[in-house]
């Protein structure tokens, strides 16, 4: 991460010091990692301090639960709820079964989600920038001061003008089962109820999923064969 770099890695650079980063990346995760090389040079440094280190790059996954038992080290719990990344949950890249899994046994975090999505599509710039031309602009008011000194709501006409305005006032109501606004006001993809619900089906979402829909919440179910 960027932050990573100007707080903790420029400053020993900046001292001369030769730096070797330590990741926990695997090859089998992707085929993207499946490319990297497991000691190679970090090109945001040109004068040849700064190193990459992949320790377990050729590892699979059975051999990191290996090591586990090894050394008596017990896996997140997280692994046996049907989960296959535990660094966040809900994870941004999940799985689409691993999605079904989540809404079957952490609703309440899905719950938490759609309501983050709400709120950030509400105040996003896309709101004000890309509303302009607006098949019906009735569902966006601007604020005047009439000749009394009087706040009144009126329409919002665009005109010619493509100027951000921060008057704009939304109206919510006509936007609520949205999550966000593409270019010209046309709205582009769903919630993360949506998403639970593609998640639940086979067939290139076809067909609805009797099995996938049916999980037990209080089963164990690991992708990583952990259950007993």
């Amino acid at each position: 991460m960027q932050v990573v770099f100007d707080k903790v890695l420029s400053p020993l650079i900046e001292d001369d010091q030769e730096v070797i980063q330590w990741s926990g990346v695997r090859g089998d995760e992707s085929d993207k990692r499946a490319g990297y090389s497991r000691f190679s040079e970090d090109k945001r440094n040109e004068h040849g301090q700064l190193f990459n280190f992949l320790p377990i790059h050729q590892w699979t996954a059975a051999d990191v639960f290996a090591c586990y038992r090894y050394f008596g080290v017990k896996p997140n719990e997280l692994y046996k709820q049907g989960m296959d990344r535990v660094g966040c949950m809900p994870c941004i890249l999940v799985k689409k079964e691993e999605l079904a899994e989540i809404a079957a046994r952490f609703p309440d975090e899905l719950d938490r989600v759609a309501r983050w999505e709400k709120q950030v599509g509400m105040v996003s710039r896309w709101i004000h920038w890309m509303i302009a031309g607006h098949i019906d602009r009735r569902q966006f008011f601007e604020y005047i001061t009439d000749n009394d000194g009087k706040r009144k709501r009126r329409p919002f006409r665009l005109g010619n003008s493509r100027r951000y305005n921060s008057g704009y006032v939304l109206n919510t109501e006509a936007y609520k089962s949205t999550c966000m606004l593409g270019p010209r006001g046309n709205i582009i993809g769903g919630s993360v109820w949506d998403a639970v619900d593609w998640s639940k089906t086979g067939r290139g979402g076809q067909v609805y999923d009797l099995v996938t829909a049916a999980i037990d919440a209080e089963a164990c179910s690991s992708r990583y064969g952990l259950c007993e």
